[in-house]
């Protein structure tokens, strides 16, 4: 895959990924509804939602600060296009390499193994009083068990860098 590729492609799930949590922190639950159903095409349900939307408020500030940060990692890369090379220069980096490998690793071998607790965390936190079809619920095991194999493999970056001192 070429660079530009990739930054194509970084930079839109980077977008995606702040649009999704602005919406969830910002919008009322029945718009929120409205607006991320048509996304996954599930079923309108008008059902008034009795419960507080705090959580799926602070599941989308979360998602908005990964989001952003890793929008700020984009900007970073045009600014200094060799900037992922200073985490060696910092004293302790190779503990730091290490353990951030290792939580990165153990996380996504969880979620490869076990996706149905996310699965689950999203419907509860993201979209509490709407019914998502099944077809939807097995894109998204899927999706999360993808997502801890990129996981594991991403750590193997770190591991690198670990062994190296």
């Amino acid at each position: 895959m070429h660079d530009w590729t990739f930054a194509v492609s970084y930079l839109s799930i980077s977008a995606a990924f702040t649009l999704l949590g602005l919406l969830a922190l910002f919008l009322p639950p029945q718009r929120y509804a409205r607006v991320v159903g048509r996304l996954w095409a599930a079923p309108r349900r008008e059902a008034p939602v009795h419960r507080s939307d705090l959580q799926r408020r602070l599941a989308g500030l979360a998602v908005a600060a990964m989001g952003i940060y890793l929008l700020s990692g984009v900007g970073s890369a045009v600014r200094r296009p060799n900037g992922g090379r200073e985490l060696s220069a910092l004293p302790g980096s190779h503990r730091l390499a290490f353990g951030l490998g290792f939580a990165i690793f153990v996380g996504g071998l969880y979620i490869l193994i076990r996706p149905e607790f996310l699965v689950n965390w999203s419907l509860r936190a993201l979209f509490a009083g709407s019914g998502v079809p099944q077809r939807t619920l097995r894109i998204w095991r899927a999706v999360f068990r993808t997502m801890g194999v990129i996981m594991m493999c991403s750590s193997i970056g770190l591991f690198r860098l670990w062994l190296q001192h």
